[in-house]
């Protein structure tokens, strides 16, 4: 059975690296996590920052201010500060977060307005930053691990700082996170029914009462991509997995990935690489999956 990405996951995933670095600004975790209705609330008790974005639902934040926060919002952790979060029973949060450390750490949170004083950020551009972790857990696979993961994520870190920098001069408004929420939702439906080779764009667009034309202009609006790259993009993103931790020959995973015709998945794999699956398997490094407890729960 094919292993599905990390928005597929229906609990976590989550990329650890080693607190072995030196530097001013350092990535430690990145983590995706669909929060259960009986989650319990979470006391903070790291020795880094922890910043998290709220894709979808809700939850609190209990600080000296008790916040109530929803999809489009983020909110940061503090070192030494025992702050305590929880999803909501009724409709919990599902966020992306992040853990970093490092002597610049707070400047750089300063110079997107996150401090002590100011937790919450407004209107986080969900879907540059869902793109971006597309890449970070990509990273994973692509490199394995050891050094060459640890600057890519560390490139991943400073560039994610960037959109939340550029959105605070942006300042977007409601409506764009309405369209940000709704393109979420559709590239997700794409990519949980990626394995299916019957699946269409016109199926998708359905399913949200989208005429095709418009449902294609949206996608490629927020995410920058059309439903057809995403589709694509899935599928090959999913045969890489299981290329380099499965035995299955390049056919069967043209047909667990979702493509009805091998010839056309390998002239597809290798134009997107620039190696044919079958050089793939040979020369990419294995990976080592992790399953840490998200977040010392």
């Amino acid at each position: 059975m094919m292993e599905p990405g990390w928005w597929q996951k229906k609990t976590l995933e989550v990329l650890e690296l080693p607190k072995t670095y030196a530097g001013d600004f350092l990535p430690f975790t990145f983590g995706f996590e669909r929060c259960s209705k009986k989650k319990k609330q979470i006391t903070y008790r790291k020795d880094c920052y922890t910043l998290h974005f709220i894709l979808d639902g809700k939850g609190l934040l209990i600080a000296d201010t008790l916040y109530e926060l929803s999809a489009g919002q983020g909110f940061l952790l503090l070192p030494g500060e025992p702050l305590r979060y929880a999803p909501s029973s009724r409709d919990p949060w599902i966020y992306l977060w992040v853990e970093f450390g490092g002597k610049g750490a707070e400047q750089i949170l300063s110079s997107v307005g996150l401090s002590k004083d100011s937790l919450i950020i407004e209107d986080v551009p969900i879907e540059q930053i869902l793109a971006l972790f597309d890449l970070i857990f990509f990273d994973r696979v692509r490199y394995g691990e050891g050094e060459a993961l640890f600057l890519s994520l560390a490139g991943r870190l400073f560039e994610l700082f960037a959109l939340l920098s550029d959105a605070k001069k942006q300042k977007p408004g409601s409506s764009f996170r309405a369209s940000a929420k709704a393109a979420y939702e559709a590239k997700e439906f794409i990519r949980n029914h990626s394995p299916n080779s019957d699946f269409t764009i016109q199926e998708a667009a359905s399913h949200f009462g989208y005429n095709p034309a418009y449902f294609s202009r949206l996608l490629k609006r927020e995410t920058g991509m059309s439903p057809s790259e995403i589709l694509a993009k899935t599928r090959l993103e999913n045969a890489a997995v299981l290329l380099r931790h499965e035995t299955l020959t390049s056919a069967q995973i043209a047909s667990a990935c979702g493509f009805a015709n091998p010839f056309y998945f390998s002239r597809e794999f290798k134009r997107f690489y620039g190696v044919s699956p079958s050089v793939f398997r040979k020369t990419k490094p294995a990976t080592k999956g992790k399953s840490p407890d998200p977040e010392g729960v």
